[in-house]
């Protein structure tokens, strides 16, 4: 429970930052478009330059246009505050878990039933990234399944494996070198 809604705090946080940098470029768009319709009201141009400042403001419109479609569509604040309401309902019933005898298992099939409650009520779910980053953040929750991982795979003990036989073949290599100087001489 306790992943879970750390990543989909995460994943609310990345949305809302993703919203933020989408609504800032509208308004730096729309603020260069403004601008631009200025220049030639205030400064008396020649054909070409006020031709490449309209060509300017119209392609800046038209990604004003793209960028509001893309922000309304996504609808990531949306999203950002459904994860964040979802991460917090999973919080509230992680503390009540933390405090009821779980062996009973009227109670746990009760924590159990309210877990799969509020995972039905939110339509949203964290992407694995989300998940991935609230490891790196959190690497003492997870040092149990490392553990684990490193002795399924003992990946120091292959290594030393590896290392002693390129040391080996290494050895061989320049044994069988000196044999054949030594055999010309």
């Amino acid at each position: 429970m306790k992943a879970t809604a750390g990543s989909r705090f995460i994943a609310s946080e990345r949305l809302k930052s993703k919203d933020r940098l989408e609504n800032l470029t509208v308004a730096f768009l729309s603020t260069a478009v403004i601008a631009a319709s200025l220049i030639p009201i205030l400064f008396e141009l020649e054909k070409l330059y006020q031709t490449s400042v309209l060509l300017g403001v119209l392609v800046s419109s038209i990604l004003i246009l793209i960028l509001s479609m893309r922000i309304y569509a996504e609808k990531n604040s949306v999203e950002a505050e459904e994860l964040k309401r979802s991460a917090l309902e999973i919080s509230s019933l992680r503390r009540q878990a933390m405090v009821s005898n779980l062996a009973d298992s009227r109670t746990y099939k009760r924590l159990a039933q309210q877990y799969s409650d509020i995972l039905d009520k939110f339509s949203i779910n964290h992407l694995e990234k989300d998940y991935l980053a609230y490891k790196r953040k959190h690497p003492w929750e997870f040092e149990e399944e490392t553990s684990l991982t490193n002795s399924i795979v003992n990946f120091p003990s292959i290594q030393n494996f590896v290392e002693k036989l390129g040391a080996s073949a290494s050895l061989a290599a320049a044994a069988a070198a000196a044999a054949s100087l030594l055999s010309q001489f």
